[in-house]
């Protein structure tokens, strides 16, 4: 008994499902037509099994590998995505801090401005009013301490409360002014404060956009990559279902599986399989007119109670098990 594939105590016999050969599926490593990567199909002359078209294997296996390659491209691609997107998030919140900071100085500046434009000419009379005082001040006592020397008392008495008087307008004037250029200060203290939280943030704000830039391009690099491992499994695909269809329908020396012995059409699919233990095993052909043949195989391989099934008609009726036109 010749068979395609070995699996502990069994032997695998052809298994060629309406998925597998009717329509354009793959034959992935490990299914029913084989087991592991490189499944050995061995020729029967007795049943008229042909071996597995190296070509077609060839290809599945490429496909295989492209499909893998594919998957790890795309695994490594949406994580790069997702660095990227937790970038663009760190980058937006230091941008939204910049502004905030930058809106910050920017009212601080304005308050700088308005302060100086108010406090400006209210400095500027100040001085003339201390520099009038001083003089006035000045004036008084000198007058004062001439009255003095004449001996005139009450004159030198009456210079000096004057004087006195210019003088505490003068201290007055002094101590509006350093009020006004307090505020000055102050406000300007605020402003360099707020500047430099904004330059704080401004450069934040460039590490983590370089950063986002980096992961940017790093996830359209592994993008590309994908694209690449993307196509190159649809031309492996392609590949595989091209040489697939051109050995649908052919005769068994071009690698179709079947038994043609027990029937005149070739059949939609097939399977079996034969245990070396029990020394027992069985295959079934399926044809497009619902009727199917299967049989029993022996310790020798040979085909014994075959038998056929009409499976459009009900169990148990008399003509479920008659064979059809194409039978031989």
């Amino acid at each position: 008994m010749s068979v395609i594939g070995r699996h502990r105590d069994r032997l695998l016999v052809p298994h060629i499902s309406p998925g597998i050969w009717g329509v354009d599926c793959p034959l992935w490593p490990g299914h029913a037509l084989g087991v592991g990567s490189k499944s050995k199909l061995l020729l029967s002359e007795s049943l008229g099994y042909q071996m597995h078209d190296s070509e077609l294997d060839r290809l599945g296996h490429a496909r295989d590998e492209a499909f893998h390659r594919q998957q790890n491209a795309w695994q490594v691609m949406k994580q790069a995505q997702s660095i990227r997107t937790d970038r663009r998030g760190v980058m937006n919140e230091s941008y939204d801090e910049k502004q905030l900071a930058f809106n910050k100085k920017q009212q601080l500046w304005e308050q700088v401005q308005a302060t100086r434009s108010y406090n400006g000419p209210l400095i500027e009379e100040l001085n003339a009013r201390q520099e009038s005082a001083f003089q006035n001040m000045k004036e008084a006592f000198e007058q004062a301490s001439a009255a003095y020397e004449a001996h005139d008392g009450a004159s030198a008495k009456a210079y000096a409360s004057k004087g006195h008087h210019f003088k505490a307008e003068m201290q007055a004037a002094v101590e509006e002014r350093r009020r006004l250029i307090q505020q000055i200060r102050e406000t300007k203290e605020l402003f360099e404060i707020a500047k430099s939280s904004f330059e704080s943030k401004r450069e934040t704000y460039k590490a983590d956009r370089d950063t986002y830039e980096s992961a940017a391009a790093n996830h359209q690099q592994q993008q590309a990559l994908f694209d690449r491992a993307r196509d190159e499994f649809h031309q492996a695909k392609q590949a595989f279902d091209s040489r697939l269809s051109s050995l649908k329908g052919k005769s068994h020396d071009s690698g179709v599986l079947f038994d043609q012995s027990v029937s005149t059409k070739s059949p939609l699919g097939a399977k079996g399989e034969y245990s070396l233990k029990n020394g027992e095993g069985g295959a079934t052909q399926y044809y497009d007119d619902d009727h199917r043949v299967s049989w029993d195989l022996d310790e020798e391989g040979k085909r014994v109670g075959q038998h056929w099934t009409n499976q459009s008609v009900k169990k148990k009726h008399e003509r479920r098990h008659d064979p059809p036109p194409h039978a031989r």
